[in-house]
């Protein structure tokens, strides 16, 4: 059963075509029709949808933590490759409150990449 968490702005869903990938819709099917239905009538917010056959199941999520601005720290990052992680996350004890942590494949002291002075 396909699966995704949008966000609805009032100019539509963010990341519309990524979504419609993942859920496997096509235009013209009658799961898009009430997809584009659904989200053209629903209030701003994050929604999990799943599609089952031709009905599309929407249920609201809270808001999410991240803003613009947030306060962040860099780490070394725990693996060369970073994959989606699994729930329980091994790095679950590096979190702090209103903080939000990206792991850097390695140490560096600069963010620029190379080339820009």
């Amino acid at each position: 059963m396909p699966y995704t968490l949008l966000r609805i702005v009032p100019g539509g869903v963010v990341l519309c075509g990524y979504h419609l990938r993942r859920l496997g819709l096509e235009p013209g099917t009658a799961a898009y029709r009430e997809l584009a239905r659904w989200a053209g009538e629903s209030a701003p917010g994050v929604f999990a949808v799943r599609v089952e056959g031709e009905c599309v199941r929407a249920e609201a999520r809270g808001e999410s933590r991240l803003v613009e601005g947030i306060a962040t720290r860099f780490a070394v990052s725990p693996a060369a490759v970073l994959r989606k992680p699994s729930p329980g996350l091994p790095g679950r004890g590096t979190s702090r409150a209103s903080r939000a942590i990206i792991f850097w494949p390695e140490r560096t002291s600069s963010l620029r990449p190379s080339g820009s002075g």
